[in-house]
């Protein structure tokens, strides 16, 4: 019989141990942090279930704060230092985005032979990566990458490397010089590179590979990946060619991808072409995507204001940026959305007002539409 074991729980942050036998541990655990988005704590985090089926006792990390896993140090990472080292002979590390910085983070207090890690950062606060910046800016950081290069087991890190998760392999391959650092890149597996696997129904694959001592980076048949086909379509926009990028994006509609960064690409391609009527049209699809979380929802409710106020239409781009600003009245990317509306509108006193108030916020006075 399972059992399912809670060794460290606040507010904000849990550690839970599942076990496939209630009478027997196994010899070797898994630790999985949890990625960006997973908020309920005390459960099990994405990869317990095929590695609790092979045998293995998975200890799952988890935080409801999206905090990159600082909350849970020093206090819980302690105890799950002692708790591994007093019951399994070896404790290997698992973990994508956020969870994957995590489980490189903590790899050396908690005594790791080695981590799968994908599409790891190095940090979130550097200039040339600004994806994490709003998170980073309001993090406690407690212990950061620098503390942890001491590590000398082995890191196992899948990167894009088209991405900009290519800077952070780069980092952690110059920093951790003790460790035994494997770069397997992806090409266009965009970031995650978790969702490129899922996509192609090879994740569990990947990780048990990782599990078995000897990992093998699956083969995935790319014209019918989404995750792979969006890499692609936007690496041909950074290239100027927007034609052809929307040509590859579409295909991943026809295969009947319906997530919010599917129409939220081709709102940009249609913006790059001046198409603003389908630009509109897909931000719209972006903002109602069933896969949305509050985040996600108000940056493409940014974006969609802006791409009604190039279509012409200032009043509905009003409506639209205030309804985000009456749900978070100091996001600082939605008063500079609304004053180049106000702009528009030619409200060059309200403009001026939002300017200073996203300058308060801390936010920076850019000419920027949101893309």
């Amino acid at each position: 019989m399972s059992s399912k074991d809670i060794i460290y729980l606040d507010d904000t942050s849990s550690i839970v141990v599942f076990r496939p036998d209630e009478e027997e541990r196994s010899k070797t655990c898994f630790v999985i942090f949890s990625s960006w988005g997973g908020r309920s704590l005390e459960s099990q985090v994405g990869g317990t279930a095929p590695l609790l089926k092979a045998g293995y006792d998975v200890v799952c990390v988890q935080t409801s704060l999206d905090d990159w896993h600082q909350n849970i140090y020093p206090e819980g990472i302690c105890i799950l230092k002692e708790y591994i080292a007093k019951n399994y002979l070896d404790a290997r590390g698992y973990g994508s985005s956020m969870g994957a910085f995590a489980v490189i983070l903590y790899a050396d207090i908690l005594n790791l032979s080695s981590v799968l890690a994908l599409s790891p950062q190095y940090t979130i606060s550097e200039a040339f990566d600004v994806r994490w910046k709003r998170y980073g800016q309001n993090i406690k950081w407690i212990y950061t990458m620098d503390s942890a290069v001491g590590y000398a087991g082995e890191l196992h890190i899948v990167y894009d490397p088209f991405d900009l998760d290519r800077e952070h392999f780069r980092r952690i391959q110059e920093n951790f010089g003790r460790a035994n650092v494997y770069g397997h890149p992806i090409k266009f597996g965009s970031h995650p590179t978790t969702l490129y696997f899922n996509d192609g129904g090879k994740l569990v694959d990947l990780l048990m590979s990782f599990a078995d001592g000897n990992i093998v980076v699956p083969l995935i048949d790319k014209k019918s990946n989404g995750t792979y086909l969006k890499g692609l379509s936007r690496y041909l926009l950074s290239k100027n060619k927007p034609v052809l990028s929307r040509k590859v994006a579409m295909r991943v509609l026809e295969l009947g991808d319906e997530r919010n960064t599917t129409y939220r690409l081709l709102s940009n391609i249609s913006y790059r072409l001046q198409d603003y009527d389908a630009a509109v049209l897909y931000a719209r699809k972006a903002a109602d995507a069933s896969d949305n979380n509050t985040v996600m929802r108000h940056g493409h409710l940014e974006h969609l204001a802006s791409m009604l106020r190039l279509q012409g239409d200032c009043e509905q781009a009003k409506k639209v940026i205030m309804g985000v600003l009456s749900e978070e009245p100091e996001r600082s990317s939605a008063h500079l959305v609304k004053s180049h509306i106000m702009v528009a509108s030619d409200d060059l006193g309200q403009a001026e007002l939002d300017v200073l108030k996203a300058i308060e916020l801390g936010g920076r006075v850019i000419e920027s539409i949101g893309i």
